[in-house]
């Protein structure tokens, strides 16, 4: 009888539950021009997203964001009329690699600055 009772509000657990795991690029048009730089590798933990283009020499203090970016970001995801290049040194210094169009990253060498062009 509890098993019974108990079925519904499992079933609206469920239900809710998957109903909220969005992904977490619904908000943004991937046609779009952004960058989401995310915390964990795999597009996991905390996210930032940038749809401006810009040159950010310095990820420590980029507009809008809460929290510092520099040496942080271990994936990203950027939208199909996107150019981003990375540097693995602030103000464009180091080692740098560019991605185009619609690039997703599941891990990579966490930045310290980037340009991000719109076509």
């Amino acid at each position: 009888m509890k098993i019974l009772m108990l079925a519904p509000v499992l079933f609206l657990f469920i239900f809710l539950n998957t109903a909220c795991d969005k992904d977490k690029n619904d908000d943004i048009p991937a046609d779009e021009c952004f960058v989401q730089l995310f915390d964990g590798d795999n597009y996991t933990d905390d996210h930032f997203t940038i749809k401006e283009p810009g040159e950010y020499p310095d990820l420590s203090n980029l507009p809008g964001a809460d929290k510092n970016w520099d040496d942080e970001a271990d994936s990203f995801k950027s939208g199909k009329k996107t150019t981003v290049t990375f540097w693995t040194e602030k103000n464009f210094g180091g080692d740098s690699t560019t991605y185009q169009n619609a690039a997703e990253m599941p891990s990579i060498d966490e930045p310290r600055s980037m340009k991000i062009y719109c076509q």
